[in-house]
């Protein structure tokens, strides 16, 4: 009965095995293919993905884009933020918007130590910076922010654009997404170059035409996601700074709920809460971003004038 059971385990194994080494030939096969359509700068970048920065005003603003994204996503966005005054800083996370070999050498510690080198610019030549995070672009600000209070004193207020505090499960069948990539990561041996198979996150035109996010992804990304929000989660209550958390009605990407028990939990004294109804997780893209752009510059100007910011929760 046990050689039965054992000759049945590696055959399931091999089956396995199999299945997972096929996955990883097609899935390299088509990024091969899609690689020889996209064209790249210089760097290595994928034309149109690169960091930018607008405006010249003496408050600067740190974009700083989710999974599998790039600073393009803040374009429309920033360049009316621009028009309003300010100098706004779109900074590529590393690896991001780059070849396969490059991506994959991505990690949480990179992208933390990006964002604070970027800071740092940012200090030296601007009077007042405020961060601005879309999706895990969000994340990375606050564990930035709460692990490194000291040098972030500069810092006077961060913009919170559906900030990836959970994932959402709507898109996982059977099984929680959390528990999807537990097993993947124990399970899968070859395929560590994923498709991103799902649509961009949003309702506008605008939104669903944007067609910079990555369609191959490593899994190493999918480590930071849940490592970061590992990280910041339970530490809402350490969350002092002025925020604006802003969320969208139909956001199938991010754990809204999660987001907002953080946004309540934070000892922010002065905060606000917006829901943009009729978006998507692509809000810095979806229906409602020119009222967000006006809504970002009134909550920085407030802050610029040293006035306190009431709490503003919809």
């Amino acid at each position: 009965m046990l050689a039965y059971f054992a000759v049945g385990l590696a055959c399931l194994i091999a089956l396995w095995l199999s299945g997972d080494f096929l996955y990883s030939r097609v899935v390299r096969f088509r990024l091969a293919r899609w690689e020889r359509r996209i064209e790249r700068d210089a760097c290595g970048v994928r034309l149109g993905c690169a960091d930018f920065t607008l405006g010249s005003g003496e408050t600067a603003l740190l974009l700083v884009h989710g999974f599998g994204d790039c600073p393009a996503v803040f374009r429309p966005l920033a360049g009316l933020l621009a028009e309003r005054g300010f100098t706004c800083r779109a900074m590529r996370l590393p690896g991001f918007a780059m070849r396969t070999e490059e991506y994959a050498r991505t990690s949480r510690e990179r992208c933390l130590t990006a964002i604070d080198v970027e800071l740092k610019s940012l200090r030296e030549r601007h009077r007042r910076v405020v961060v601005i995070g879309h999706s895990l672009g969000a994340a990375l600000l606050i564990e930035h922010l709460l692990d490194r209070p000291a040098e972030n004193e500069d810092v006077i207020a961060a913009v919170l654009l559906a900030p990836q505090i959970g994932v959402c499960n709507d898109r996982s069948p059977l099984f929680s997404a959390r528990t999807w990539y537990r097993i993947g990561r124990r399970l899968l041996v070859f395929s560590q170059i994923l498709e991103n198979i799902f649509p961009v996150d949003g309702h506008s035109q605008r939104a669903l035409a944007y067609d910079l996010q990555a369609v191959f992804v490593p899994a190493a990304l999918y480590d930071i996601v849940f490592e970061t929000i590992d990280q910041i989660a339970h530490r809402a209550a350490e969350f002092t700074l002025p925020h604006m958390m802003v969320l969208a009605s139909d956001d199938k990407v991010i754990d809204t709920p999660a987001a907002e028990r953080f946004y309540e939990n934070s000892a922010s004294p002065g905060k606000e809460l917006h829901h943009k109804k009729d978006a998507g997780h692509n809000l810095p893209m979806d229906n409602g971003w020119r009222e967000l752009a006006d809504q970002i510059a009134r909550f920085v100007q407030r802050l610029e004038g040293h006035e306190r910011l009431p709490d503003a929760a919809e």
